[in-house]
């Protein structure tokens, strides 16, 4: 229930990833691409009877000064005023990306908002197509070594952009009909934030992901259990332009997770 299209960073067409699903098997699969639900319409005309599809985006939020993902699930993505929350959303990540330019070429590195459109071609920008030009220039060996150096949240040319709170996020998703999940939490937070963050109304919290061990997705489980939460999960799969990352069906969840996401959407 985590992938990525070229709609945002990721490198599969709707129609090659919901391929890849198929040809692995998966039962049910969430298209979550960064600040966007523009692949949705065409991977639901190609996943056919055999391969459910909930929708999905993956949110970019805020809280205790940093940055946060946050997944909505089974949301209408023609609701017009979460159109219109998304299109402000894309109008910010274009500004961002400049001011992380900017701070490249104070360092002498020479990279233009054009290539770095050139490289998303024509999806939502995000700091992966920037280190694709840094990788095309050759100033960089690598997608880890272009985030460790430069792109990073703790690297030098990192901006963070202004993004809505992470209760905003949430009333957005389900205003526009879904659930709100926060993503990989073992990436992004410290546990201690974890009631605030569930105070904020969170329906869930994505367990299992390709970031946490066994013993992750252990803690992530009892507490969900504990809460009242959904438990949910996937790859994070963004496709094999990126040196890192799994691939489709690499990582799966217990269908009974699926289920139960669905008869939260029904209340």
């Amino acid at each position: 229930l985590h992938l990525h299209t070229n709609h945002s960073d990721g490198s599969y067409t709707p129609a090659e990833l919901i391929r890849r699903a198929q040809a692995a098997n998966l039962a049910a699969i969430s298209i979550t691409d960064h600040d966007t639900v523009s692949a949705l319409a065409e991977a639901a005309r190609l996943a056919g009877d055999d391969l459910e599809l909930i929708s999905g985006t993956e949110l970019t939020v805020a809280s205790h000064g940093r940055e946060l993902h946050l997944l909505g699930y089974g949301l209408n993505p023609e609701d017009p005023d979460f159109g219109t929350f998304l299109a402000g959303k894309q109008a910010r990540r274009v500004r961002r990306i400049e001011a992380m330019i900017r701070l490249l070429q104070e360092r002498g590195i020479r990279v233009t908002l054009a290539e770095v459109q050139a490289a998303a071609g024509g999806a939502v920008l995000g700091r992966p197509h920037l280190a694709e030009v840094l990788l095309r220039k050759k100033i960089v060996n690598s997608f880890s070594e272009a985030f460790r150096k430069y792109l990073g949240d703790d690297a030098p040319c990192f901006t963070l952009s202004h993004v809505p709170s992470l209760r905003e996020g949430v009333e957005r998703v389900h205003a526009a009909g879904g659930l709100a999940v926060l993503a990989h939490p073992h990436r992004l937070i410290r546990e201690e934030w974890l009631p605030e963050l569930v105070a904020s109304g969170l329906d869930g919290i994505e367990v299992i992901h390709s970031d946490h061990d066994a013993a992750v997705r252990e803690k992530y489980l009892r507490f969900t259990e504990r809460n009242g939460l959904l438990a949910t999960g996937g790859s994070d799969c963004h496709g094999d332009r990126r040196d890192q990352g799994p691939t489709i069906g690499t990582i799966g969840i217990p269908y009974a997770w699926v289920e139960r996401l669905k008869e939260r959407l029904k209340r």
